[in-house]
């Protein structure tokens, strides 16, 4: 989500420096500038197999490769390191480009520009910066997305519903919901009411495994105010907030074999005739940072509320 620095005086500008060995001497070579599209994907897999390296692959594309920059012409501006040379650069990025992304520790897609200069022989002085591509299309645009409702019964007579206003939901936005649970027998008590976002990674890292490997991990979860007192009927509504940090939970995506989708959940805890019972949660997903392995994940899944989280 931009910032209200970057809103009232821009983007900032990726900028570049190449400092050579000497302080007085100009750069020997042409300065030359790509841009470098790095993915990374690793083998998706629970417990201490993830920290095996071997199964990590890395590919890097050069995507632009700017004309070498000419020192003969350009002026030399004096600076505390010696004498200093500046190069205004420019490069539109085409719509259908990959967003930057960073899924967890086993899959990101991130870019770099590379600067270098050489003297033809053995001495090569390199820098680089990196760079976050990502559509900023403004908030109003999720305002129209489709509402969404679901509905069903918790053991056999609890009728409970679950709506949000649009489907659609900003990085760092707010999910507006709205929930209710009726016809509760007496002496049924609503212990715990709570929203939480799922997180599923699918990775196709090896083209022949038919099967992907298949992820999840709760990333946020809100409580609801159930008061502790025994109700026929429990009605909420409120707006959730997600996470502002990218590396928290990063946006919906579908790139080179990987993506990333999420979906919200309504779940709850009913004491009924001195029975704990946990309906609305499909299956233990551990804890909020952690990544758990499910392979048939889709035939537990339950009174799920789709949402796409969208970068902003």
């Amino acid at each position: 989500m931009q910032s209200l620095w970057t809103r009232l005086c821009g983007t900032p500008r990726a900028a570049i420096k190449i400092r050579c060995g000497s302080l007085d001497a100009p750069p020997v070579g042409e300065p030359r500038m790509v841009l470098v599209q790095t993915f990374r994907v690793a083998k998706h897999c629970s417990g201490i197999d993830r920290h095996n390296h071997d199964k990590v692959v890395i590919e890097e594309f050069t995507l632009h490769q700017w004309k070498p920059f000419l020192i003969d012409d350009r002026p030399a501006r004096p600076s505390l390191h010696g004498r200093t040379y500046e190069w205004p650069f420019e490069f539109l990025v085409p719509g259908n480009q990959k967003e930057s992304f960073r899924g967890c520790r086993r899959c990101r897609l991130a870019y770099r520009i590379e600067a270098s200069t050489a003297d033809g022989a053995s001495i090569n002085t390199r820098s680089y910066v990196p760079i976050r591509i990502t559509r900023c299309p403004p908030i109003s645009s999720y305002e129209l997305m489709d509402p969404l409702t679901t509905s069903g019964k918790w053991a056999g007579s609890i009728n409970f519903s679950a709506s949000i206003l649009h489907k659609a939901i900003p990085l760092g936005g707010l999910i507006p919901v709205e929930a209710h649970i009726n016809n509760l027998d007496p002496g049924t008590l609503i212990m715990k009411a709570r929203f939480y976002l799922l997180e599923t990674h699918v990775a196709h890292t090896n083209s022949s495994e038919t099967n992907p490997e298949y992820l999840q991990r709760i990333v946020i979860e809100w409580s609801l105010d159930t008061c502790g007192d025994f109700k026929q009927s429990y009605a909420w509504q409120q707006c959730l907030d997600l996470p502002r940090v990218v590396g928290q939970c990063s946006p919906d995506f579908s790139v080179y074999g990987v993506s990333m989708s999420h979906t919200l959940h309504f779940a709850a805890t009913i004491v009924k005739d001195g029975v704990e019972l946990e309906v609305g949660k499909s299956a233990d997903y551990g804890e909020t940072s952690g990544l758990t392995r499910s392979s048939d994940a889709h035939d537990k899944l339950m009174y799920i509320t789709e949402i796409r989280y969208q970068s902003i």
